[in-house]
């Protein structure tokens, strides 16, 4: 605790990002409330480079795994508090490799965010979640609303998630997984 409070009087937003991040990730090592205090303290830090250290804060919080931890870690994300779209970036990235259920949640309204690089790392991200119907359908359902190369990716991840190669089109998605007895996506969306 005494080493967690000395490293929290170090965490100041003139203070070299690279070093925040270092301490943000020997915090994200250690399950107490002291390492805790120092990540609460990364993701709050507001300045021209500290979307660094609020994307190392949250990758730690999430990598770390105690209870409370991914609550934590996305609540700027959810609550629409987080602007900067390199922090949401990383959120997705660290959620794609996290184990906790919470993270498809999560996830899902990054789909629509505005920000198409943000949308594009929650569809990396989906696509590293594993063969579930309910990946499978939220991607599907993307694929009437985007374009470019944000088609690609979705079709990337929809391989990923499902073993299967079925283009563009949604309809061909949607029959596939309604022969899977699985929650179609909705027509129209």
């Amino acid at each position: 605790a005494e080493t967690a409070a000395a490293l929290l009087k170090l965490m100041k937003p003139d203070e070299d990002p690279d070093v925040l991040i270092a301490i943000l990730q020997a915090a994200g090592q250690h399950p107490d409330a002291g390492a805790t205090d120092l990540l609460k303290a990364g993701l709050g830090m507001k300045g021209a480079e500290d979307w660094r250290v609020r994307a190392g804060a949250a990758k730690a919080l999430i990598a770390r795994g105690t209870p409370g931890d991914l609550d934590l870690a996305t609540a700027a994300g959810r609550d629409n508090k987080e602007k900067d779209g390199r922090v949401l970036q990383a959120l997705c990235d660290a959620l794609g490799d996290s184990a906790d259920e919470k993270a498809l949640e999560i996830l899902k309204p990054l789909l629509e965010h505005e920000d198409w690089r943000v949308r594009a790392s929650a569809i990396k991200a989906l696509g590293n979640k594993g063969g579930s119907d309910a990946v499978a359908r939220l991607l599907a359902e993307r694929l009437r609303t985007e374009d470019g190369r944000l088609t690609q990716d979705l079709l990337t991840a929809l391989q990923r998630v499902t073993g299967q190669e079925l283009g563009p089109n949604p309809k061909a998605w949607t029959r596939w997984l309604k022969s899977r007895n699985a929650p179609a996506p909705q027509e129209g969306g």
